[in-house]
């Protein structure tokens, strides 16, 4: 029996406690906050290379949440979902590009992005003073 504690307490240490995993997920999500809130609704200046850039921001953050097991998989696909569906609507029009010409067309996958980002912070149990 003591065998099983001692090797059960060896795994723990080799590996990041849940809760120490998604404080760490928390804290990214919260810096990404403005990123999702400017993708959301960007202002009509906003080029294409600056929205590219912004969503590229997300994919370390997203690949950690993806790859963590501490967010349900339905929710995870759902975020996974709604960032490619929003890149989806950028490919092959140039950086320098005004994104006030396809907002219409992004505005479904925005806010679908902003709204599986909220799902993932509820999920996590993220404190909303973290998360901002």
């Amino acid at each position: 029996m003591l065998a099983l504690t001692v090797l059960a307490v060896a795994a723990t240490a080799c590996h990041p406690s849940e809760n120490a995993q998604r404080s760490d997920l928390c804290g990214d999500l919260g810096h990404l906050r403005a990123t999702i809130v400017f993708l959301s609704s960007p202002p009509d200046d906003a080029s294409v290379g600056t929205i590219r850039a912004d969503l590229d921001k997300l994919d370390s953050t997203f690949g950690a949440v993806s790859s963590s097991g501490t967010v349900p998989q339905t929710i995870v696909d759902r975020l996974v979902s709604e960032h490619e569906a929003y890149r989806a609507v950028i490919h092959g029009i140039g950086d320098d590009d005004r994104f006030s010409t396809l907002r219409a067309a992004a505005a479904a996958p925005a806010q679908g992005l902003a709204d599986a980002f909220e799902t993932v912070v509820t999920a996590l149990g993220c404190d909303v003073a973290a998360a901002t």
